[in-house]
Order: C-alpha cells, then structure tokens, then sequence
C-alpha cells in the first residue's frame, strides 16, 4: 500500500522514482503486491497513461510482474516470496478426449470448492508446446501446474535443464497418468498421480479367470516405448499369466493358450483385421483383455464381420470405461476412476503451495464395470499324460 499522500509529480521520471520507492518500501515490508493503477493516479496527480509507462518501463528490467485480472506484483528478483494468483494450470495433450475430459472434471470441482480458477492449455501432444506452455504459466506466477505429459519423446538435455529451471521456481508441479520421461531416461522429482495399471490388469484377469477364461489373448495397439500406461498393462498381464502357471508362449493347443498380438495402427483397419484373423484361427482363446477400451471395440468389430458373436464366441475386455455412441456391443471394463484421479491430482496441488521437488506416487485403483461382453463358461482342466 502507499502509506502517504505524495506531492505531485511533474514527469515521467519523477513518478518512476516514486513508484520505484513504493516498490522498495513494499519488499521491506513482505509484501508482494503492488496498489493498483487508479491508485497511483490518485496519489500523484498524474493520468493513468502516464502510471502505465512508468509500471511498463519498470517491468522491463523485471523488477515487477503484470498479470492480466489479477493484478501487479514484485518479482522474485525483489522478493522471494510468489505472489498468490489462485490460478491452478491445467496442461493435456488433448482436451476433448474422453478420458482427459472426466479429469479436467475432477480438477475442476476441487479447486472451484476451494476458490481457485482453473487454466486449461492443450499441448496438442507435443513436448516442444509443452515447454512453451509450462513456461507461459510460471511467467504468469499460477499457484501450481498439473501436466498430463504428451507421448512426444523428443525432450532433450536442452529441453530437461529448460525444464528444471521452470519447475524450480516454488511452484508445485504434479503429473497425471504416465510419467515424464526425459531423453536421458531420468524423470523429474514431481508428484505423480496416476490410475494402477497393474491393479486394472489384475482386475480383469481375475474377472475372466472366475468365469472360466484360461485361454486369454492380449492386444495392443500403442507404442509400449513412447508410454509407460499401456506398458505397465502389458508387463502385469505377462506377469500374472507367468504367476498362474500359464506357458508365455502357447499361441495354440488349447486351453493354455495365450497370445501378446501388438500393432501399431490405432483407429481400425487392416492391422485390427489380421489381429482378429489370428486369433480366430486359435480355438483355445476364448477371451480378448486390451489395453484400452478403443481397441477392445475396433477388434469387437472386426469379430463381428468375420460371422462371430460377443460373448458367444468370443469374450472381450477392455480399460477405460469409455461410452461409446451408437455402439454395436458394449465392452465390459475396467473404470480407472479418472475423475477421482483428477481430484486427488487438484488436493496433492493445492497442498503443496510453495513448494516444488516435491516426489510422491499416488495410484488409483479401478473397478470392473459389466457390459455383456463376458460370457461365463466351463473349463475343463487338461487330462493328464501318464
């Protein structure tokens, strides 16, 4: 605040001098915002123009920081201490995917409930306006980001120490879903906030198991070294088939059989039609577990036009939860409770205030939602060899 009435001030320099003492006088005392414009034009007698080129003359030497709506504040070079904006970032790689939307959803209702504006920013996937974007929001002084990280793996040595230096500025940063992945392999101390992947697996196995499933096929169609989420699917389905006592490698001669089928195509097409086809062909597999609820439904429909029924013929399972419009089955799944996940993600945030480096891995645990893709049968264990 300005703690007197001035004399009036006659130029340019003169109200840059007395602003600038303002500014000293304020930082002596803790504080971090400035009074705002009409207030200096009332103190000094001076329009409001005349307090604009002042305040812009001053913020180029970075002594203050304007942010829009929210006000003028000294800047770290003058006090350590960030000012408060109660703005929370919110960065995606896609905004109006399904699973992000149920996120945002979250995020939104925690710090709505607790005063905060939430600032969504969309990547568009790609590391480089990642940067540019966490960038734009600690310039801007949030009170804290949360990433969704973008599967582009080009975040170099340059883009690391960027990084860093961004992140290490007392503004809490946690990352939602997947871990960030530096080029060099290492990943940032931030707070991690992600859906149990193992957990999800472990669900829909065991779902399958109880209904008699012992010849399960698993199919993904996502590039396993750009995305730790569906690599952690992949690795617990191994996992739990290796912990049963299944072969790891029996693509026929039922009723061990199972099969790890990875294409790279995501939206349909010839790679889902040469999936479908090769498990066809395997009488001892019964089910279907994929990655993602996406492919569950792409191979469901490649079944379908090959004359097999769901669940008839052949079971399948996804992850995700995800509703489709005017879909020709329903795929049963597992709900990873991502608007919880966005919940957690805006509490571990907001108590984290001034505070960055800050690592911790908190994992949500899902739940199998029931669509008719299932059908229950009637295993039969192997005869014995004398």
């Amino acid at each position: 605040m300005i703690s007197k009435k001035q004399t009036n001030v006659t130029n340019h320099v003169e109200l840059r001098n007395a602003i600038e003492r303002t500014i000293e006088a304020a930082s002596l005392r803790g504080e971090t915002k400035l009074p705002r414009e009409m207030d200096f034009v009332t103190e000094y007698g001076v329009s409001r123009n005349m307090v604009r080129r002042a305040l812009a003359a001053i913020a180029r030497e970075g002594t203050i920081i304007k942010i829009k709506g929210t006000g003028t504040f000294i800047s770290g070079s003058r006090n350590d201490k960030k000012p408060e904006t109660r703005i929370i970032g919110l960065v995606v790689p896609l905004a109006t995917f399904s699973a992000i939307a149920r996120i945002i959803e979250g995020v939104a209702e925690i710090l709505s409930a607790a005063g905060y504006t939430l600032a969504v920013e969309n990547s568009g996937n790609s590391s480089r306006t990642e940067l540019e974007t966490i960038e734009r929001l600690t310039s801007r002084h949030v009170d804290g980001i949360i990433l969704y990280p973008s599967t582009d793996t080009r975040r170099s040595a340059a883009f690391k120490n960027k990084f860093l230096s961004l992140t290490g500025r007392n503004i809490p940063i946690a990352v939602l879903d997947r871990e960030m992945v530096f080029a060099d392999g290492s990943t940032p101390d931030v707070t991690v906030v992600a859906s149990d992947n193992s957990d999800a697996v472990t669900r829909a196995l065991g779902f399958l198991f109880d209904r008699g499933h012992r010849g399960i096929a698993f199919v993904n169609t996502t590039e396993l070294a750009t995305n730790s989420t569906y690599r952690e699917r992949q690795n617990a389905y191994i996992e739990y088939m290796t912990r049963v006592k299944l072969p790891p490698h029996v693509h026929e001669n039922a009723p061990f059989a199972y099969d790890i089928i990875i294409a790279r195509a995501y939206n349909g097409g010839p790679a889902y039609r040469s999936i479908a086809a090769s498990i066809a062909k395997d009488r001892g597999i019964t089910a279907v577990l994929a990655s993602d609820d996406i492919t569950a439904y792409n191979l469901g429909q490649e079944f379908l036009k090959r004359g097999m029924r769901i669940p008839e013929d052949i079971s399948i399972m996804g992850i995700g939860n995800v509703d489709f419009d005017f879909a020709a089955f329903g795929v049963t799944s597992i709900d990873q409770r991502l608007t919880e996940t966005g919940r957690t993600a805006a509490r571990e945030i907001l108590s984290l205030a001034g505070k960055s480096g800050v690592q911790k891995r908190i994992l949500i645990t899902g739940a199998v939602v029931e669509k008719g893709s299932v059908r229950k049968i009637r295993f039969k264990h192997p005869k014995k060899t004398r």
